[in-house]
């Protein structure tokens, strides 16, 4: 159950596409090798983001999906700058299956750790792999994202012993205390992202900042041990 994670945003805009790509250049730093899998129904274009080609994406994997392995995954990844395997998402496939394609990918026994984005919200991809990965929410700070997000916490009946909240300060505004934001959720806070638009984008685009200067991917370390370990164990 635990080699998976999906990152799912309690809202939308609350950043959990960056939040996902931070993680898997934070688990290749620490020795693990992952694969990021876009699965967002409505964006679905990590691809884009990091200027990648997009020749192979998700929609590759259904001929193959009743005899899915690691393999047919490589396959149809593209290597991000920072080492990791990205499966890109097919936004403009509205046909496509995603909640059959992610149960059949939880069930590739060989398969490395994958990261998914589920999106935001409650979505299909999300409510199907509540009980087969972690979650890690991201919430925004500001009172009408956190009742989104809390709304999407409960109705994933998400629990401490197989979640994760992290907070983000960059993605609006107004921002609430987070120990209100934390017990709305029913979790405690496993990373509290600070406000830093330009390093955010950098992540996004496949140019993170290293050293003291990034303050985002030094945030989500502690998180990213705890769900990967490290090269030490």
């Amino acid at each position: 159950m635990n080699r998976h994670v999906q990152v799912v945003g309690g809202c939308g805009g609350a950043g959990s596409s960056m939040v996902a790509i931070a993680l898997s250049i934070l688990a290749e730093r620490l020795g693990t090798s992952v694969v990021l899998i876009d699965l967002d129904t409505h964006r679905g274009d990590l691809a884009g983001g990091l200027g990648s080609p997009g020749a192979r994406t998700i929609a590759d994997l259904p001929a193959v999906q009743s005899s899915l392995t690691a393999q047919h995954l490589r396959a149809a990844s593209v290597t991000h700058p920072a080492g990791f395997a990205l499966i890109p998402g097919a936004p403009a496939n509205a046909s496509l299956d995603r909640v059959s394609l992610a149960r059949a990918m939880m069930g590739v026994d060989d398969a490395p750790p994958m990261i998914i984005d589920a999106g935001s919200g409650l979505s299909p991809v999300a409510s199907a792999l509540r009980d087969d990965c972690r979650t890690v929410l991201v919430s925004p700070t500001d009172s009408a994202g956190c009742r989104i997000s809390r709304r999407t916490a409960a109705a994933l009946e998400l629990t401490s012993d197989r979640a994760r909240l992290v907070v983000n300060r960059g993605a609006r505004p107004e921002a609430l205390r987070p120990g209100l934001i934390a017990r709305a959720h029913g979790l405690e806070i496993a990373a509290l992202l600070p406000h830093a638009p330009s390093e955010a984008c950098g992540i996004v685009d496949g140019i993170p900042r290293n050293g003291r200067r990034a303050r985002i991917l030094r945030t989500l370390d502690g998180l990213a041990r705890d769900i990967f370990g490290s090269v030490d164990g």
